[in-house]
């Protein structure tokens, strides 16, 4: 290992848990629990692949200029996610929108911007799409692999947009589209989920998606968060 960043906590539900290890020729895995943890919204669940060499060089030079500035502890603010990075040499624990003054800053902003450019690498892991309409709402598997849902505690929430403001929220009722026993999703699965918002979305508007499950992940069901794309 070269590096392993750790983003936990925050405002739940659920909490953050963004994790990305990379080890010393560019390999890496990644686990992400929070598609909106980066803009536009991700996928969530297991990600692997390599690094390309533009991106191991600048963190490796990004790592070199951290060691030689020493560990960085900044005191959290109330709420925040916090951010933990250690290269194995050195470590940092600051919140999530901390900016040191220091190398550490583009370190961390070289990392958050990893979370999203290595999330077009799905090893298995879900997206929520919208119909160009606003009017359905689907869950898609991404990845080489299955992954075990558990839907019981599913939540789906569709917010009517105008720019930021926003015009109209509705959730799903207590219920809707509840299921007792883990599901799996296989390569190429997906399901449509329940969406009567009733919304009619004019020029300027779009509809997005908020839906909340757990994803079984090293031994235990882990909630996640995605936001349509």
């Amino acid at each position: 290992m070269i590096i392993r960043y750790a983003r936990s906590g925050g405002q739940p539900p659920p909490p953050d848990r963004e994790i990305l290890t990379i080890e010393e020729d560019g390999s890496f895995t990644m686990w992400r629990s929070i598609g909106s943890a980066v803009q536009p919204p991700s996928p969530v669940g297991r990600f692997s692949g390599q690094l390309n060499d533009q991106n191991l060089v600048s963190l490796k030079a990004a790592i070199e200029a951290v060691n030689l500035e020493g560990d960085l502890v900044i005191k959290l603010k109330p709420g925040s996610a916090v951010v933990n990075i250690d290269t194995g040499q050195v470590k940092a624990r600051m919140g999530n929108h901390d900016e040191p003054d220091n190398s550490w800053l583009q370190l961390a902003e070289l990392l958050k911007g990893l979370l999203k450019q290595l999330s077009k690498y799905p090893e298995a892991a879900m997206i929520l799409t919208v119909s160009d309409d606003g009017q359905k709402t689907r869950l898609k598997h991404l990845g080489r692999r299955s992954l075990q849902l558990d839907l019981s505690q599913l939540t789906v929430r569709a917010v009517l947009w105008e720019g930021y403001k926003k015009v109209d929220d509705w959730t799903l009722s207590e219920g809707g589209a509840k299921e007792d026993d883990p599901t799996t999703a296989d390569i190429g699965w997906q399901m449509d989920l329940p969406f009567e918002h009733l919304f009619e979305p004019r020029d300027g508007q779009s509809v997005v998606a908020y839906v909340t499950l757990s994803i079984f992940h090293e031994g235990r069901f882990i909630p996640v968060r995605l936001t349509s794309t």
